[in-house]
Formats: structure tokens, sequence, C-alpha cells
């Protein structure tokens, strides 16, 4: 407990805090319908329980933000989900062993330590100094207690000293770095062939037997497994929040109160003079752009006007039209709909550490060289009512939708496990909406079937034999309750239905089986002397020489650099191999030759070093980990996370 921190803490935000706290705990009970009167254990490490509670939220935030990442691009399969319910439990238990190693070697993390951590951190910052404020309302926002967010902090504080300690130790020899080198700036001349799948295609090959057998054989794919409709009733904190209107000047009023919880974050005004890098630049061309870069600089030390060679120089068009200027931003600015940075790490952390008027040396992004002016400053302070309504309304109905989900999650509990055969009851009793899932099989599907939770009880012998399920904490503060709606039994698919899909596969595979036997027949001439220019051209395919190319290179795809890479060195003549690609192509490489990596700058050496060493410690930090796992007494109770044997 930190004591020294929470002592002065007399804001109205910590006795909301503590109401909020007091509710679940005069709720208890309510607990005891979801947990069956205590939480599961879903590991042992050394004697540490693991609960069930704290394995589905780490769960939650990761597929959560995996199904951020694939929003658009398709969705997580089951196969997809166990696996990341694996690594979600690996990593837990990853991270306990490498906590219990730490203390048992002596690494500790103090109270003051830890008091100035999180006085450090910029999320608790007001007017550059710590905010007991801004603190308790910004944890009890995280869904953390004080004691459970210090202890989260202590413990990943306690992993980096560890994984730090290794990184630190890793060192690069002179040799290592010599060899590291040559390899990495090597270069490579060579040709590729390819035959394209699309020519060696031919629907007409494919027979009716052809695509009857494969049905016959195959007929588990074309099987559609057991599925089931389920009715369902869900309570939520958020589908609580929408009911709840909050009026225009009760909303002022409680900014009034409360204004000084609303901060306007520090922004920052600057320009900038942008040279790109070219992509694929080796050491020389990237030093020369940060020469001219370095040249640019001592202009405007000298006196030349930022705006003008902003103007004449700068590679970023937008901005150097209005002589390079920025305007204002936020740490942490993002492009509006894209939830990407706004900007590089790098060029933040420059235009944050600078003062107002300062010129920045060339900072390095993945983009090129940036020189940066910062033009103003303007402080963090409390933001108008105006700036911040929409967040004011949404906190208010956060908290009270929050106290109605704990005085109604104890009823929904009571009314489900009394009124065993319907769920109207509870749905008439709370004004929820008793709703109809589309049929999903045990691989669970979309909506309320993506849960694990919901697919394992709408299967379950209860809810097949009639009866509600029990209340299924899905998420935190969101209840669902299940009964079986309909059983729907595998059904195979009708020839007629699939027929086209198999032919496509049956033209795909023979296809790609001819395009490799034709490049195995193409290479063996080129083995035994035949010119790959002449030799394209006359059976009509694509020939393409690349000379030099770098292990970056972008004139060929990545399968095919990366094959040219592993290719032995040609001795007295050139290497022949192939392979086939994803989209079913056959590459066939002819390597020439092969020219060792040169000479590079200091500085380049220096961040190749750098580089290596973190490799390296990364590699022992995993050993590590490994070594520790291996002797660690482990217990996984599979079953209670939904995990195969």
């Amino acid at each position: 407990m930190l004591l020294a921190i929470r002592s002065k803490s007399q804001s109205w935000v910590m006795w909301v805090i503590v109401i909020l706290l007091i509710i679940p705990f005069a709720l208890w009970g309510v607990h005891e319908y979801f947990g069956g009167g205590g939480d599961v254990v879903v590991a042992e490490v050394d004697g540490r329980e693991l609960s069930a509670r704290e394995f589905e939220n780490t769960y939650q935030r990761q597929r959560q933000r995996l199904q951020m990442m694939l929003e658009g691009r398709g969705s997580l399969s089951d196969l997809d989900q166990k696996q990341l319910r694996a690594e979600t439990l690996q990593s837990m238990i990853d991270e306990e062993v490498v906590v219990q190693a730490a203390l048992a070697g002596g690494f500790r993390v103090g109270d003051e330590q830890l008091a100035a951590a999180i006085r450090q951190l910029d999320v608790f910052q007001e007017d550059g100094r710590f905010s007991q404020q801004r603190y308790d309302y910004w944890i009890a926002n995280m869904g953390y207690s004080p004691s459970g967010f210090e202890q989260t902090l202590r413990r990943n504080m306690l992993r980096a000293q560890l994984r730090q300690g290794l990184l630190g130790s890793a060192l690069v020899t002179d040799r290592s770095l010599a060899e590291a080198n040559r390899l990495a700036e090597q270069q490579r001349s060579f040709g590729v062939m390819l035959v394209g799948l699309e020519a060696m295609k031919d629907p007409s090959a494919v027979t009716r037997q052809d695509i009857e057998a494969y049905y016959r054989n195959n007929a588990a794919d074309f099987t559609i497994p057991e599925r089931v409709v389920v009715r369902y009733v869900e309570l939520s904190k958020e589908q609580i929040a929408e009911s709840i209107d909050i009026g225009e000047e009760e909303a002022r009023r409680n900014f009034e109160n409360f204004k000084r919880s609303y901060v306007a974050p520090e922004q920052r005004r600057a320009s900038h003079i942008l040279l790109t890098v070219p992509p694929g630049a080796d050491g020389d061309a990237i030093e020369a752009v940060r020469l001219e870069a370095e040249e640019i600089r001592r202009r405007i030390a000298q006196g030349e006007d930022f705006a003008a060679l902003a103007r004449a120089h700068s590679d970023d068009a937008g901005s150097a039209a209005v002589g390079g200027d920025l305007g204002y931003f936020e740490r942490g600015a993002t492009v509006p709909l894209l939830d990407e940075p706004l900007f590089p790490p790098a060029f933040e952390e420059a235009v944050f550490a600078m003062e107002e008027g300062e010129i920045s040396a060339p900072v390095r992004s993945l983009e090129g060289f940036h020189i940066i002016r910062l033009e103003d400053v303007k402080d963090a302070g409390v933001a108008s009512f105006e700036d911040v309504r929409d967040q004011v309304v949404a906190d208010m109905r956060s908290t009270r939708a929050e106290q109605r989900f704990y005085e109604q999650a104890e009823q929904f509990a009571n009314l489900v496990y009394e009124h065993v055969d319907t769920l109207e009851v509870v749905a008439d009793s709370l004004g929820l909406a008793v709703r109809t899932s589309a049929p999903f099989p045990r691989t669970g599907g979309e909506g309320i079937a993506a849960y694990p939770r919901v697919v394992t009880a709408a299967f379950s012998e209860d809810v097949a034999q009639g009866m509600n399920s029990e209340p299924i904490e899905v998420e935190p503060m969101h209840l669902v309750a299940v009964r079986l709606e309909e059983r729907i039994a595998p059904t195979l698919q009708p020839l007629a239905e699939v027929e086209d899909d198999i032919r496509e596969r049956l033209v795909w595979e023979a296809a790609r089986q001819r395009a490799m036997e034709k490049g195995e027949a193409l290479m063996t001439r080129l083995r035994q002397g035949a010119e790959g220019r002449v030799l394209a051209r006359q059976e009509g395919f694509e020939w393409q020489e690349v000379a030099g190319a770098g292990r970056r290179s972008d004139e060929v795809g990545e399968q095919v650099i990366d094959k040219v890479f592993r290719m032995e060195h040609p001795a007295g003549g050139s290497t022949v191999d192939g392979l086939s690609l994803a989209d079913g192509d056959f590459a066939i490489i002819v390597l020439e030759a092969v020219e060792e990596g040169g000479e590079i700058s200091k500085e380049a050496a220096e961040r190749r070093r750098q580089v290596l060493a973190e490799m390296q410690g990364e590699e022992q930090f995993e050993a590590l980990v490994e070594a520790l796992r291996e002797r660690t007494e482990i217990t996984i109770n599979r079953p209670s996370i939904d995990l195969d044997e």
C-alpha cells in the first residue's frame, strides 16, 4: 500500500470509488451465482494460483486487440481462439515464473521505488507534477483498485528488472559484428523465371468421376457439423448505459463540481523539414541524406529562413507548402478514423523534449530525417465544458450504469435459477429482450456465439435437457443466460451445392502439380547449360534479371528474395533452384553472383551492434524463461479454460 501517496487523498473521486466498492460487497452473494462459491483455478505455478477470472480478463483483452487488428479482413476461427487461449495461458505462466525467479534472485521493488514510478507516469501528471486526483480517477476508470494497480505495476517492474539485466549484459564482439555486417550488406545477382499457375490450368481435365470420388473421399470437408440455436437474455453495463439520459444542465453541473478531473493535455506546435530515405537504401545512401539534413540545419543556425528552406527542400508536400508548419498536437496524437500514430515515436519524443524556439538535430524515422523547430507550447489545463461535454456525459452514464448493474445482477441470477424453464420472467422483470441466435457449432460463431463460455453452456447437458444455463459472466459486468431452442444434426451438403467448389479445388491442385513438374524439368535444362532468358522466351514464360539485390529488396516477392539468400554460392557457373509460391506459381531462380558486404559508417555499425545486442539479450531471456519453466512445478486445469489435451 502506498500510504505516502494515498494518505492525502480527500477528493470526491475517492468517495465515488469507495461507494462503488461498497455496492459489490453489499451484493457479494451475486458472485456466488457466477463462480459457484469461489473462482476456479486454471493453473498453479509453484503454489501460486492463477484464477479463471484473471485468465478470462487477460484472454478477452488479447482477443479484442486481435479482432480490432482483423477488422474488415476476417475473423478469429475456432482454431485461432483455441491457440490464443493456449498462448494467453502460457504467457501468464511465463510471467509468473519470471516474477518468482526475480524474487528468488533478490530483486525487489520497494514502496518508494514504486511510488516514484507512479509519479513519473505521464497520465498522472498535472502541471508537470503528480496529481493524486488524476491517479485515483484514472485507475478507477481502468477498473483497478489502488492496491490492485500497484500490485500489477510492481510485478511488471520486477519482470523488467530481470529482463533488462540480461539485455544489458549481452556483448557483441567486433568479430561477430563484422560477420553480421558481411551477411547483412551482402548483395546477390540472379534471374527469375515464373511458371504461372494460370497457364497450367485445364478445367476440361477434371471429370465428373473425379468430382464424385473427391466428394466421397472427403465427405468430412462438406459436412455441416452439429449446430444449436439458443434463446438468450443478457444484462450488461453498456446496455444499461444506453438507456440512461443525461440532460444538458445536469451534465454542466457535474462538470462544474468536478472540473479539475477534466484536463486538457499539453499541446505543442512544431514545424519540420523532412528528407526521405529511399526504401532499401544502403548505409552510404542513408548517411548522404543525414549529411544533407545536417547542412540544412547549419544554414538555419546561420540565419536562413526555416519556412523558406522547408518550401524548397522538404519532401513532406503537405507541410512544405506552409513552411513546414504541422500545427498543434498532443502527445500520442492519432490519425483520425485510423487509430494510428500521427507522428513516428522518435519524432514525437524529440518534439516533447525541446524548448520553445529550439531547432533539433536530424531525427531519424522510417521515412527519413526530420529537422524540427518547436514553435509554441500550450500548457495542460482544465478543459472547457464544450470541449469535454461528451466525456462528461459518458462518465456520468458509466457511473450510473455500473450502480444499476450491481443492483440488477443478483435479481438476474435469482430469476434465471428460480424459473429454470423460461427466460421470459427475467426478461419481463428487468426489461430485457429475449433474443434468438443464428445456428452455431461447437466451434462458436458470431455475436453471442463468439464467447467460448456461452458455446460451452449451449452444448452442456443441463441446457440439452431443456433448462436455463447458469448466469454466464462473459466479460466484466456482462451477464448472459441461454436456453436451447433447436438442435440441428450434422448434415452432409448435397453434391450439387459443392460441385463447383470441388471442381475449382481439383483444377487448382492439378495446375499446381503441373507447374511444379514443368519447373523441375526446366531447372534440369538450366543445370545442363541452357540460358535462362532464352529458355524463358522459348517456353513463353516471364524472365526477370535482378542485379545487386539486398536482403530487403522489393524488386521481387519476399518468398523469392528469402530463397535467393538461402541458396549456395555459385561455383564456376550458376546455382539453380526453385520453389512453389503461395499463389501456386512456380519460381525458378538462377543465382549468378554473390558480392559480400563492404564497410559501413561508424554510426551504422554502432546501431547494428546495438540491435545485435538486443537480439542476443532477447534470446538469452527466452532461454532463461524456458529453463525456469522446466524446473518449476506447473499444474494446468485444461477443462476450466477450454483447452484441448
